[in-house]
């Protein structure tokens, strides 16, 4: 069983349920901002420019809707982690690219620990048909 705690520190005179339910909707909101400005390097914008800025936060956002999504659609249960920890599962791989055959291969190190986790994306993102 898994059990989820909250604590609200709050002057407003809301029953316990009524905090819950109006911090709570805030605070995933929150959650949402910190993972956009810290993981997925919107908060980093060096820019002068609006539209410039524009187009670089909405390719971030886009970047982690993809990502989430991909992550939903193949295991659920990386969908409970935070970018960072699935950028290190899947893009900082210690890995080789090498071509055989006239096709492309990435050749996994034997020591990376999210090994089989890697192969069963990579497989279930294969099998996906949106038809």
């Amino acid at each position: 069983m898994q059990y989820n705690y909250f604590c609200y520190v709050s002057n407003m005179g809301l029953s316990p349920m009524a905090s819950h339910k109006y911090y709570g909707q805030r605070a995933t909101s929150e959650n949402w901002i910190e993972w956009c400005k810290n993981h997925m390097a919107s908060g980093s914008i060096l820019t002068q420019d609006f539209w410039a800025n524009s187009a670089i936060f909405q390719t971030c956002m886009m970047a982690y809707n993809l990502m989430v999504w991909m992550m939903w659609l193949n295991d659920e249960a990386g969908f409970k982690e935070e970018p960072n920890t699935i950028r290190m599962w899947l893009i900082t791989v210690p890995a080789r690219l090498v071509t055989r055959s006239r096709r492309w291969h990435l050749k996994l190190s034997k020591s990376y620990p999210f090994k089989k986790r890697w192969i069963y994306l990579e497989d279930s993102i294969q099998n996906l048909s949106f038809a």
